[in-house]
């Protein structure tokens, strides 16, 4: 049976998939990811398509990955101004903490420019070292204009940016297709729980492990 064709998939794990296109099928594909081993795999054809979709899920995550954000026009440019600089961060004991930088570790792709539930407002990470210790929290942006150190308006600009959404134009055009499909996923990959912690295992197909131990059985005698 030929693969289907997808028009649009949702990211998903790439943990232990098939070394091919999801949109497709083709072989020797590249991967699009989000987070480390979270995306989509994709041929030269579909690249368009991969890149699309992950955009649209991170806009309707509400995060944004540092790479795209530094080439924002205006939140590129406040983060260029962060980055680097030592500012102070209000923490929730209500001190106000000098020593604080941006965390936007790339290789860590857990960081990301996001709205943060708890704060309720859109945050950066930021990260303070002590000794052989590293602190790592999100800080609301607005909070920055406390620190007297960047422009209040660019600050408000970046937000409102960030509010009316970095990637709304993929996310547009992936409702104007009607949404994302289920990427497709191998039968003979299922989750199980190990140590509290999801975890693929591979099942060989059935009828595969019994010729295989046909195979191994010795020849009737009789």
């Amino acid at each position: 049976m030929e693969d289907p064709v997808y028009t649009s998939l949702a990211p998903r794990s790439l943990v232990m998939t098939r070394d091919a296109c999801f949109y497709c099928g083709a072989d020797d594909p590249n991967w699009v990811q989000i987070e480390r081993m979270f995306g989509l795999k994709m041929c030269d054809l579909h690249a368009g398509a991969a890149l699309r979709d992950c955009r649209a899920y991170l806009h309707s995550k509400k995060m944004v990955r540092f790479a795209d954000a530094y080439e924002h026009p205006i939140l590129g440019h406040l983060l260029r101004m962060i980055k680097g600089t030592s500012f102070s961060v209000l923490r929730s004991s209500g001190e106000f903490q000098a020593g604080w930088t941006l965390n936007d570790d790339t290789f860590d792709m857990n960081t990301f420019v996001l709205y943060n539930t708890l704060d309720g407002d859109w945050s950066i990470p930021v990260r303070l070292v002590q000794g052989d210790q590293t602190i790592t929290k999100y800080t609301p942006i607005f909070n920055l204009k406390m620190t007297n150190m960047f422009p209040a308006d660019l600050i408000d600009e970046a937000v409102f940016c960030l509010v009316d959404g970095v990637y709304f134009k993929e996310y547009e055009e992936l409702q104007a297709l009607g949404g994302s499909a289920e990427a497709p996923k191998d039968p003979n990959i299922i989750e199980v729980m190990y140590d509290g912690q999801p975890t693929r295992i591979f099942i060989p197909d059935r009828d595969a492990r019994t010729e295989a131990r046909a195979e191994e059985l010795p020849d009737n005698p009789s």
